[in-house]
């Protein structure tokens, strides 16, 4: 089994994958511009960022495309 997982040029380790996963149905994603952290659906994707107004939140799972 590889070590790591590849979607769309990007690569993650299965332990990456595992917690992006876990963040997406149970926690929460980080804006890129400010670092904040906020709730999403799990089908979010290209949502304004409620603290900066700048960045662009996604779930985990539309980042790893299986969503």
């Amino acid at each position: 089994m590889s070590e790591s997982f590849t979607w769309n040029g990007q690569e993650w380790s299965y332990e990456e994958v595992r917690e992006m996963v876990y963040d997406s149905v149970m926690d929460s994603t980080e804006c890129p511009e400010c670092g904040s952290t906020q709730r999403v659906e799990p089908d979010a994707s290209n949502y304004k960022c409620h603290d900066c107004g700048v960045g662009k939140v996604h779930s985990p799972l539309i980042v790893l495309g299986l969503c």
